[in-house]
């Protein structure tokens, strides 16, 4: 399956979890939980590398900060919160200098499907709040070189996230986001070449919305 069949079936599946979990009748609401919905932009670094047989230890792509966004819908159980994810990453870049193909244009697409689980950590009775989790879920990878497709492949995701979000009332929250997101598998592009596992830093800036 490519990755944008792929994306088409995250995007049904994230429309679908958010439908089912709108129309269910109290669930989580006798707990004191409801549903939420966030959107989150910002910015990240990316790392991977490109080896042949020949070249195993071919040093890293330098890929340029590129976009970061993300759409979430969860559900906020009090101090923990459980969401389902699908974010989007683009780097644009070159490949390593001792790369089968030193110095060419390069970028990297990433989609992933994500299921987060994140602990809250109010700062008293202030509308500050500090968050961390981690979740797993699965990437599709998309390599570019020279502006031809290099690799399409899928790959088991995890990540780890901070954040800090500020109450502007009982519904609406604003947050700054940090993340590292890797994938575990690398990317083969014939028998004896092959990108790296994918790698990203990435700061962004949300708002969530609960209902």
């Amino acid at each position: 399956m490519s990755v944008s069949k792929g994306v088409l079936v995250a995007i049904v599946t994230l429309a679908g979890f958010g439908s089912s979990m709108a129309q269910a009748q109290g669930f989580g609401f006798a707990s004191g939980g409801r549903t939420y919905v966030a959107a989150t932009f910002g910015q990240g670094d990316a790392a991977s590398d490109f080896s042949t047989s020949l070249a195993p230890l071919a040093d890293k792509n330098d890929d340029d900060k590129g976009m970061f966004a993300a759409a979430t819908i969860g559900r906020d159980l009090g101090r923990y919160r459980f969401e389902l994810e699908f974010a989007s990453r683009k780097n644009e870049g070159e490949t390593g200098a001792t790369s089968p193909c030193p110095s060419c244009d390069h970028s990297v697409t990433v989609h992933a499907l994500m299921i987060n689980g994140l602990v809250d950590f109010p700062l008293g009775e202030t509308p500050i709040t500090f968050s961390a989790g981690a979740g797993i879920g699965v990437a599709g990878v998309m390599h570019n070189i020279m502006g031809e497709e290099a690799t399409d492949s899928f790959s088991p995701a995890g990540q780890a996230l901070a954040q800090i979000s500020y109450a502007l009332n009982d519904r609406i929250e604003i947050f700054g986001d940090a993340r590292y997101f890797k994938t575990l598998n690398e990317a083969p592009v014939s028998d004896s070449m092959e990108f790296g596992a994918y790698s990203s830093k990435s700061f962004g800036l949300g708002v969530r919305f609960s209902f």
